[in-house]
């Protein structure tokens, strides 16, 4: 979880009047010169950027109905909200949601966090990103810390951050396997202890 563009010949046609001193009725000639015409060069066409496309806002993602519950039901809700609100905090800077479901002892909630508002304190861009779990499994409850552990696999979307000028700094191609979330409900509220990836704490 990574958690990066006719050229016109113009003809000139000109009237020619010749009067002799006889007072014959004036010629006219027409003739055209076919050496020597006048070249019109076409304007060369300025230099051409293709626009830049501003991506959409996103809108915070809305919280699962079963994250009100203290039970397996919750844990799972508070898992799968969790990792919806991963691109939205990236993209957007706003790491209020995201706080909210961060213990203080999750280390990986507080980099990604970080990473959000420096990106967004710099000008920066994020795009992509967005993760999402299948085959959601709750643990037993762990009877010392009274949290439930939450085994999913994860697929993430590509994704891609570039500075204020628009230079790539970091692209992904996306990422997935197994994590586990470790989940508590205290006072009535769902907090993410941990995350672990692939067996590697994040």
């Amino acid at each position: 979880m990574r958690l990066g563009r006719r050229i016109t010949v113009a003809v000139v046609v000109g009237a020619v009047t010749l009067a002799g001193c006889t007072g014959r009725e004036p010629e006219v000639v027409e003739t055209r010169d076919t050496g020597s015409g006048t070249v019109a060069p076409r304007p060369s066409p300025g230099p051409t950027t293709s626009p830049t496309a501003t991506p959409a806002t996103p809108s915070p993602p809305a919280p699962p109905p079963d994250l009100a519950r203290a039970d397996e039901a919750g844990a799972a809700a508070a898992a799968q909200y969790f990792v919806s609100l991963y691109s939205y905090t990236m993209q957007t800077g706003d790491t209020a949601a995201w706080t909210q479901m961060s213990a203080d002892v999750c280390g990986f909630c507080g980099r990604i966090k970080a990473d959000a508002e420096a990106i967004a304190a710099n000008g920066e861009t994020y795009v992509g990103g967005d993760i999402l779990l299948s085959e959601v499994t709750v643990l037993p409850q762990d009877e010392l810390v009274g949290g439930f552990p939450v085994d999913a696999s994860f697929t993430q979307a590509p994704a891609r951050h570039t500075d204020a000028e628009g230079t790539v700094i970091n692209e992904t191609a996306g990422d997935s396997g197994p994590v586990r979330i470790d989940t508590l409900n205290s006072a009535g509220s769902w907090r993410v202890l941990a995350v672990v990836v692939g067996g590697l704490q994040e």
